[in-house]
């Protein structure tokens, strides 16, 4: 009881909560043969697309290039490529693995290892002790890699911006989940605490509006 009263309180000053050892090693195993599998059965043959988290000059995340292929992945699983592992149309990385950027939006749907940890009863159980949700939907699932060389930065952004949930304060709970150790040399995650305290939606990503 105290661990949970602790990150609750965590999440509700800071807006997120830290917790080692939320699978075990065994989960994390099947997670990462699972993504094996997902490399070789769905991104062998993919068209070339790919994920940048790069901002203009003025600061905004370029959301603009998004072809159809990845916005139309929100039910399927699709792999995306770093952008600069691609040039001129041509992966340049020998191996395509280290040329990923990620592979989603649904894994929680079609792969079993995924689908198994996403619905699991300690997800369920984060979800009703940390937020007042009625009925919690899984809008998505992904894995994201960070390679050497060519691991492109994520910029500071709002998951709220690229997925729309009413109200847009306290409605939408992400779970990032590290499948290897994750520190400060490496790339590990950065939150900015209590940044989620004003409730404002600093930017919304709108397509398919012509």
């Amino acid at each position: 009881m105290c661990v949970i009263l602790l990150h609750n309180f965590q999440f509700r000053e800071n807006g997120f909560a830290v917790i080692p050892g939320f699978l075990s090693q065994t989960e994390v195993e099947e997670l990462k043969d699972a993504t094996k599998q997902l490399v070789s059965k769905y991104c062998r043959d993919m068209p070339i697309s790919i994920f940048s988290g790069k901002k203009t000059e003025e600061g905004r995340t370029v959301l603009e290039d998004r072809d159809n292929y990845f916005l139309d992945s929100a039910d399927k699983i699709r792999g995306f490529y770093e952008e600069s592992a691609v040039v001129d149309g041509k992966v340049i990385v020998g191996d395509q693995e280290k040329a990923l950027n990620k592979i989603g939006h649904a894994l929680h749907k079609f792969e079993d290892a995924f689908r198994q940890v996403s619905f699991s009863p300690k997800v369920k159980e984060v979800v009703e002790r940390l937020t007042t949700m009625k009925r919690p939907t899984v809008m998505q699932s992904m894995v994201i890699f960070k390679q050497p060389k060519v691991g492109g930065e994520v910029k500071p952004h709002q998951d709220a911006s690229y997925l729309y949930t009413e109200p847009t304060s306290g409605s939408l709970l992400g779970f990032w989940i590290a499948l290897d150790d994750a520190n400060l040399e490496n790339g590990c995650l950065y939150f900015t605490p209590a940044s989620h305290q004003d409730g404002k939606l600093y930017q919304r990503y709108a397509y398919n509006i012509f």
